[in-house]
């Protein structure tokens, strides 16, 4: 989300609200898990079915995070609810445009 804050440097800031959890690396790939996809109805098709079994989990939900190593590397995210306590992204698209 970008953001300014009282006190912040002229221009935006980003903050992480969240984390998109997807169960299989191509719903990642495609890069439409962090807003839904109208059309052409091709493509909103497509991303449709590869973000069905990616779930939102807020920040509040992380645990823990350990930093990659080096860039290009994987790093370490550990939530305190498990992927069926979690909300099915789709569901969270819908609350967030209403």
């Amino acid at each position: 989300m970008e953001d300014t804050g009282p006190g912040s440097t002229p221009g935006l800031r980003l903050r992480v609200e969240g984390l998109v959890v997807a169960e299989r690396r191509r719903a990642r790939l495609l890069a439409y898990d962090h807003r839904p996809v109208d059309g052409p109805r091709p493509l909103a098709w497509l991303t449709g079915r590869a973000v069905r079994h990616a779930h939102w989990a807020p920040w509040e939900c992380v645990a823990a995070h350990q930093r990659p190593t080096a860039l290009g590397e994987r790093g370490t995210v550990r939530l305190n609810k498990t992927l069926d306590q979690l909300t099915p992204l789709a569901r969270a698209h819908q609350e967030w445009h209403r």
